[in-house]
């Protein structure tokens, strides 16, 4: 999806990255080189992922001004990865000990992914309930 998105930007005359310094000179999350259990290893991915869903549906809504189709399609399918991904890591954290997402189940986040109410059923690392739970 990545290249996908780079030719699209490359195709509209922008530019894309070139190196790996440039990656590291762009990155918005920190690395992070600790050692961390299991379950504050899904908490952190969880965390990361939120914003990266985040800084993705700004990027849609600017093209979406711009009237950009063809870019804020590409957009979408990086979301619905992002998206996939952040249920995935609540479902994971629900099976550990000490999870960041309380008693949300994969059933529930596969419910949840199936309706229009998605965005709102993904709890926040310290909150232990969600919409229509």
């Amino acid at each position: 999806m990545v290249d996908v998105l780079a030719e699209r930007v490359r195709k509209l005359g922008g530019a894309t990255i070139r190196s790996i310094s440039h990656v590291s000179e762009l990155q918005t999350i920190p690395d992070d080189n600790d050692f961390v259990p299991a379950g504050e290893m899904v908490r952190r991915l969880l965390e990361d992922n939120r914003r990266m869903a985040e800084t993705q549906r700004k990027a849609h809504k600017v093209c979406d001004e711009a009237r950009d189709a063809a870019t804020a399609g590409i957009l979408e399918d990086i979301i619905d990865e992002t998206e996939r991904r952040i249920l995935y890591e609540i479902s994971e954290g629900d099976e550990n000990r000490g999870s960041p997402t309380g008693n949300f189940s994969r059933e529930r986040a596969r419910e949840a992914h199936e309706s229009d109410w998605f965005l709102y059923a993904i709890p926040e690392a310290d909150d232990n309930t969600a919409p229509g739970g």
